[in-house]
This record gives structure tokens, C-alpha cells and sequence, in this order.
């Protein structure tokens, strides 16, 4: 559990066997129904400290297209420091010689590099070149590096194990992407076949311009809301949603990936709660003519997304809230 993982109980050193590392996530302060698209980030609560300093729980802004972690320090380039992570099956670890670039930001770069964050935790803890997150769209998410397997549930309930759908992972010129062969929508195809790129670089979905015109007239002609004349910020298309059911009734948009995976989004992963209460916008843009396609993090919210390096992987979950549950309600027996 996401509360679990918050308090720093105990320091061990050395390298951990059959665990994962973990570190809660939390959004931005920017309110989550922002205007532009790329306006919101997401915090994860990463203990850094340097040497004879306690372990500071301190936010750092997640990005996947950043190659190192950047850090406030007094050297002109970089330096060495330590981070101390909770474990998924014991207690907290302390791992030293992590280097950071001095930098006035605090960035989780977990970009495709041997010298991004996830890398270099998994070189010191001896742990599968992996990471994984879910970004919530309300209270705390995680951030996992090294897990491969993934419980979900809450006490009461029970558990089960999540099960992912698997796509080849691409990393090159700084981002991830995965094929994505077509877009469907209530049993019509639209043809993509482009790589789209996967991370925390938007923060809703862009696509290029024939393709989002067609999900636009697919979403309208098949839209049995009231559409509303209005607009929120880059986003156009508003419908009048007064209940859960009206919600519930919109079209589910399938994106089909090269090699069968296919990933469902639910309307509560592309409408766009507004300031205005019951107005909700799509929250798909047009990217441009010959745009690569991108995939926004209000897409992701509330799925388990694993970037496993080892096997060149992408594992995509089922909605954590189509389940019942969401982010908190995620963690990891062990690692494979």
C-alpha cells in the first residue's frame, strides 16, 4: 500500500534480493484540470542527502526524456550523493555514489541512459533494468524500480496479480515508443501505424492532424451527450455530463499495437474535468500534419506503465479504477 511506503523506519546497507525499490508520487501542485497541454508534472518523494546528513524526503519532478538526475549542489557540474528508498519486502535501503547534475531543478530523469536514475539505482542495488509507475489522478501513485510483477487490492478485498499487456519498447534519441498499428473506436479503424512516443512529455494525448480529425468525427457521430459550445484551452470538443452513467455510456477508444496488445481507454482517461462544473472537454490534440504521436499522462493516470530495458518491453494495465481501486491500492510481492 501507497501509505506503506511514506515513512522511513529503518537504513540498511547493501544490495536487496527479491524486492523492488518504491517512492511515492504525488501530482504538481498546478490544479489537475489545467488549460495547456504539458502543464502538470508529476512529484516523486525521492530521500536524498550527501554525507553526515539524515535522509530528506524531497519531491523531484519525474521525466522520462531526461538522461541524468538533477540536483541543487554547490559543484559547477556534477556530483556524488545517496538515496535512501523503501523496499517493497523489507526495509528502507541507503544507496550511495548516485551521481546528479548540479543543476536549480530537481528532476527524476529516467530517460534511456546508463546515467538516467533508474540505471544507475539498478547498477547499486543489483536490481533488473526496469522501471515502472502509476501516476494517480487523485492522492499518492508510485514509482517502481526494478519490479516486474505487481499485486493489486486492499486489505479486505484481497489481492490479486496485475497482469500486463506487452508491446515492443523502442529507445532512441532520448524518448520510448511503442508501435501503434491503429486506433479504434466502436468497431471503426483508424489507421496510425507510427511509433508513438510514451513518457511524461505531454499532458494529453497528440496526434497527427488526419488521424485526429478522424477519432474527432468518430468521437461526435457516436457521442450521445450533449456536446457543449465550448472550449478549454487547447482542447475543443466539450460535452454537458451531468452523471456517472451519462459518463459511463461514451465510446471506449482502443489504440491496436504491433504485435496484438491492445489498450482500452476509458472516457474517465480522456474527458477533462473543467473549472466549470459538468463541462467536460476531450483531452486529444492535434499535434500537427506529420506529427509523431504522443501519449499524455492524463491517458496514462491510473494504469501501471512498466519501461522494462532488459527485455525491451512496454507492459500497459487494465484501469486500476475500471477494477475498483487505483494507485494506492498497488504493490509488488517481488521481483521475477
Amino acid at each position: 500500500m501507497i501509505t506503506r511506503i511514506l515513512p522511513f523506519l529503518w537504513l540498511f546497507h547493501g544490495i536487496i534480493a527479491n524486492a523492488a525499490l518504491v517512492a511515492p508520487i504525488q501530482p504538481s501542485s498546478r490544479l489537475p484540470t489545467t488549460s495547456e497541454p504539458g502543464d502538470q508534472s508529476f512529484l516523486a518523494i525521492l530521500a536524498i542527502h550527501r554525507k553526515g546528513d539524515h535522509p530528506k524526503p524531497t519531491p523531484f519532478t519525474i521525466d522520462t526524456g531526461a538522461t541524468l538526475p538533477l540536483y541543487p549542489c554547490s559543484k559547477p557540474t556534477l556530483a556524488n550523493t545517496s538515496f535512501t528508498l523503501s523496499t517493497t519486502t523489507g526495509p528502507p535501503v541507503v544507496l550511495r555514489k548516485i551521481q546528479v547534475a548540479c543543476a536549480p531543478v530537481r528532476i527524476a530523469g529516467l530517460g534511456p541512459a546508463e546515467s538516467a536514475l533508474h540505471a544507475q539505482l539498478a547498477r547499486a542495488a543489483g536490481l533488473p533494468l526496469t522501471f515502472s509507475y502509476c501516476l494517480p489522478s487523485a492522492g499518492y501513485g508510485a514509482l517502481f524500480f526494478g519490479a516486474t510483477s505487481y499485486r493489486f487490492g486492499a486489505s479486505g478485498r484481497g489481492f490479486k496479480i496485475l497482469k500486463l499487456g506487452l508491446s515492443r519498447l523502442r529507445a532512441s534519441s532520448g524518448f520510448y515508443s511503442a508501435r501503434v498499428a491503429s486506433i479504434e473506436l466502436g468497431g471503426v479503424r483508424i489507421a496510425l501505424d507510427r511509433d508513438a512516443l510514451f513518457g511524461t512529455h505531454r499532458r494529453y494525448t497528440a496526434l497527427p492532424g488526419a488521424s485526429y480529425r478522424a477519432l474527432r468525427d468518430r468521437l461526435v457521430a457516436q457521442s450521445n451527450v450533449s456536446r457543449a459550445n465550448a472550449r478549454f484551452g487547447a482542447l475543443d470538443l466539450c460535452y454537458r455530463i451531468d452523471s456517472a452513467a451519462a459518463m459511463e455510456s461514451l465510446p471506449t477508444i482502443r489504440l491496436a499495437f504491433a504485435g496484438g496488445f491492445v489498450w482500452e481507454i476509458g472516457a474517465a482517461n480522456y474527458l477533462v474535468p473543467t473549472r466549470e462544473p459538468g463541462l467536460f472537454c476531450v483531452g486529444i490534440v492535434n499535434g500537427g500534419e506529420d506529427s509523431t504521436p504522443a501519449i499524455g499522462t492524463f491517458q496514462q493516470q491510473d494504469h501501471v506503465l512498466e519501461f522494462n530495458l532488459a527485455k525491451k518491453t512496454l507492459g500497459i494495465s487494465k484501469s486500476l479504477v475500471g477494477m475498483g481501486g487505483n494507485c494506492a491500492d498497488l504493490s509488488t510481492p517481488m521481483v521475477n
